[in-house]
C-alpha cells in the first residue's frame, strides 16, 4: 500500500537590505531584487518508482499539478523519480531561483513517514528495508521548511498528502500518517491531505489520488483566496470519503493570494453545496421533551422545562466531597435545549470540514464516528459552540454547572437519576458493573434518564462554562465567570472514574487549555430566540 506525501509551498519573496560586514574597512553592498508579484515559480516532484514499494499515483499527480500550475501562470520545473541527491540539488536550485519571484511553489508526491514526531520525505533510492537509515537517506520536512525560511519569502504554503500504510512497517517510533507541525512558521500555511496521524485514501490506478483530484478542481475555482482553495478541498474530500478523510491546515498567513482571478461563489452557494452541513428549520413551537436538529450534522437537542431543583449533595450521600456543597435551591426560569448525547467525533468533523474547528482530536484508539469526541480542551469546546452558532444562526454554548446538574438529575433528588445505588450497566465507568475494555462507548450505549438524555453520567467528563470555584456558594443558574477561570468545571465522571465520582452532584476541575482521553462536552441552546421562532 502506499503513503503519498505532497508538499506544496507557495512563497512570496521580500527584498533584503544591503548590509556592511562588521569591522570591515569597506562595506559590501548587495543588490536588492524587488519581488514581482506576477512572477510564479514551481518545482514539481513526483516519486513513484520505488524498488520495493512502487506507487501508482505520484507521477500522474505531479503531471496534473504541473499542467494546472502552468495554466495559472507558473513557470514549472518538473522532477520525477528523484533520488536524494537530485532532490537536494533541486531544492537548492529552486531556492536560488526564488529571488525576485512573487510566488514560489514546491510540490512533492511520493512516500513519506513520521518517526519520533519528525516527518521525512522519501527519495526513490532510499533503503526501504533499513529503518536505521531513515534519518540519513531521506529528506527531513523541517529541512525543507528551514530552506524556505532562509530564502526569506514572507508567504509560504506547504501541503502534505500522506496515503496508506507506513513503508517501514516496524519502524521504532514510527506511526501512521504524518506528524502535525503544530505551529506554522511565520507567513506559512501547512495543509495535510488528512488529519495528522491519520492515513488518506489512495487513488485508483491510472487516476489521481482523492486529495489531489479535489485540490486540482479547487485550484480552478475563480476568485478564491488560497485559504478558500484549501477549505473547498477539505469539504469536497470529506464529503467524498463520507467523513473518513478530513484534510487539515495550520496557518500563520497574513498576505492574500488569489491564483485565479474572477468572481467567486457566494457564501450561500458554498453552504448549499454540502448537504452534510445544510441547516434545518427549527419548529416554531417547542414544548418540553421535543427534539430537533438545526442542521443535518448538528447535535440532536432535547427541550428541558423551566423549573427548580436542589443543587449539590446532602452531607450523608455516599461518596460526597466537600466541593459539592453547600447544597442550595436553584431555579431555571426558562426552558432550554440540551444535546441528547455528548458531541461526537462525527459532529466535530462537520465543524472541521467547514473551517470552524482547526484541530483533529486523537481518539486514542477507541474509535470515532458515534463515540464522544475526546482530546478536546475547554477552548476547543467553546470554539465548536461558536461555529455551531455561526453556522445555524442560533446561539449555542456550553452548559452552566447548574444547567448540567438539572439536566442530569431529570427531576430526581437521588445521587443518580436512576436511584441511589450504582445499578447494573447504567453507565460507563471504572467499576460500573461487569468489566469492559478501556475507553469510551458509542453515544447512547446506556439507558437514558427520564428527560431522554444519554450518558449524563460516565463515558466522558463534560466541560461546563463555569470558572473553577471550590464550593457551590453563590452558584445560580448562570455560569460563574468569577473564580479561577484558568480552570473550568467538569461534570459527570468518565470511563476512568470510580463509581463514587459518577453522581449527579460530583464536580471536578481541569485547566482550560488541557486535553485528556476521558474529557468531552455537550452543548445547550436557548429556544426562544433566532429565526423561525
Amino acid at each position: 500500500m502506499k503513503r503519498l506525501v505532497m508538499l506544496l509551498v507557495l512563497a512570496a519573496t521580500a527584498a533584503a537590505a544591503a548590509a556592511a560586514a562588521p569591522g570591515a574597512e569597506r562595506a559590501v553592498v548587495r543588490a536588492v531584487q524587488k519581488p514581482d508579484p506576477q512572477r510564479r515559480l514551481a518545482l514539481v516532484i513526483g516519486n513513484a518508482a520505488y524498488p520495493k514499494q512502487p506507487l501508482a499515483n505520484p507521477r500522474l499527480d505531479a503531471e496534473a499539478v504541473a499542467s494546472s500550475l502552468r495554466g495559472l501562470g507558473f513557470e514549472v520545473v518538473p522532477l520525477t523519480d528523484a533520488g536524494r541527491i537530485a532532490m537536494v540539488r533541486a531544492l537548492e536550485q529552486f531556492k536560488q531561483k526564488l529571488g525576485g519571484a512573487g510566488v514560489g511553489l514546491v510540490y512533492f508526491a511520493g512516500h513519506g513517514i513520521q518517526m519520533d514526531g519528525q516527518n521525512y520525505l522519501i527519495p526513490v533510492d532510499a533503503d526501504m528495508e533499513n529503518e536505521d537509515q531513515i534519518k540519513f537517506n531521506t529528506i527531513r520536512l523541517d529541512d525543507v521548511l528551514d530552506t524556505l525560511a532562509q530564502a526569506g519569502p514572507p508567504l509560504k504554503i506547504v501541503v502534505l498528502d500522506a496515503c496508506r500504510n507506513n513503508p517501514f512497517q516496524r519502524t521504532r517510533g514510527g506511526s501512521s500518517g504524518l506528524a502535525a507541525v503544530t505551529q506554522a512558521p511565520e507567513g506559512m500555511l501547512i495543509a495535510y491531505s488528512t488529519a495528522p496521524g491519520r492515513v488518506a485514501q489512495d487513488g485508483a490506478p491510472g487516476e489521481n489520488g482523492l486529495y489531489t483530484k479535489h485540490l486540482l478542481a479547487a485550484l480552478q475555482e475563480p476568485g478564491r483566496s488560497i485559504e478558500q482553495v484549501f477549505k473547498l478541498t477539505r469539504a469536497r474530500v470529506a464529503e467524498a470519503s463520507r467523513g473518513r478523510q478530513i484534510p487539515w491546515e495550520s496557518t500563520s498567513l497574513t498576505g492574500e493570494l488569489v491564483l485565479k482571478p474572477g468572481p467567486a461563489r457566494s457564501e450561500k452557494q458554498e453552504v448549499a453545496a454540502f448537504r452534510s452541513l445544510k441547516t434545518g428549520s427549527r419548529p416554531a413551537r417547542l414544548d418540553a421533551g421535543a427534539a430537533f436538529r438545526d442542521c443535518e450534522r448538528c447535535p440532536e437537542m432535547v427541550v428541558l422545562p423551566a423549573g427548580a431543583f436542589r443543587m449539590g449533595s446532602p452531607e450523608a450521600e455516599p461518596g460526597r466531597q466537600p466541593n459539592e456543597g453547600p447544597a442550595r435551591e436553584v431555579r431555571l426560569p426558562r426552558a432550554f435545549a440540551v444535546g441528547r448525547f455528548e458531541v461526537t467525533f462525527a459532529e466535530w468533523e462537520a465543524c472541521l470540514l467547514d473551517g470552524g474547528c482547526d484541530r483533529w482530536p486523537d481518539d486514542r484508539g477507541f474509535g470515532r464516528g458515534r463515540r464522544p469526541v475526546i482530546d478536546v480542551s475547554w477552548e476547543d469546546a467553546t470554539r465548536y459552540a461558536a461555529w455551531l452558532s455561526k453556522h445555524t444562526g442560533r446561539t449555542y454554548r456550553l452548559l452552566s454547572e447548574a444547567e448540567w446538574e438539572y439536566a442530569a438529575r431529570a427531576g430526581s433528588d437521588a445521587a443518580r437519576p436512576w436511584g441511589a445505588g450504582l445499578g447494573e450497566r447504567q453507565a460507563r465507568c471504572a467499576d460500573c458493573g461487569r468489566a469492559e475494555a478501556a475507553g469510551t462507548a458509542p453515544a447512547g450505549s446506556y439507558p437514558r434518564n427520564k428527560w431522554d438524555l444519554a450518558d449524563m453520567l460516565g463515558n466522558v467528563w463534560e466541560w461546563t462554562a463555569d470558572c473553577y470555584n471550590p464550593t457551590l456558594a453563590g452558584a445560580d443558574a448562570a455560569a460563574r465567570d468569577t473564580g479561577d477561570c484558568a480552570q473550568r468545571m467538569l461534570r459527570g465522571g468518565s470511563w476512568l472514574t470510580a463509581a463514587k465520582g459518577v453522581r449527579a452532584a460530583a464536580r471536578s476541575q481541569y485547566p482550560a487549555t488541557r486535553r485528556a482521553a476521558n474529557v468531552g462536552f455537550r452543548v445547550a441552546t436557548s429556544i426562544d430566540q433566532g429565526k423561525g421562532e
